[in-house]
């Protein structure tokens, strides 16, 4: 048996940190779009308001970190 093949697969758990925020951060995106996209096709008047809840929320994010500056 060649065991060349196995020894290079776990190259990418030297650094789990930072895998697992990517996967993490991007599972997370997914799950976001495609909630929206469910709410998109099932309810689009809600999701305008939940649009504008979510766009008020950033300014008001984006604000707090520019006065915390």
């Amino acid at each position: 048996m060649d065991f060349r093949h196995s020894r290079q697969r776990p190259v990418h758990l030297q650094f789990p940190a930072v895998t697992w925020r990517l996967h993490g951060s991007g599972l997370l995106t997914g799950l976001l779009v495609g909630g929206l996209l469910l709410v998109v096709g099932t309810h689009l008047t809600l999701i305008s308001h939940f649009l504008l809840f979510v766009i008020g929320l950033v300014a008001l994010t984006v604000l707090a970190q520019l006065v915390g500056c």
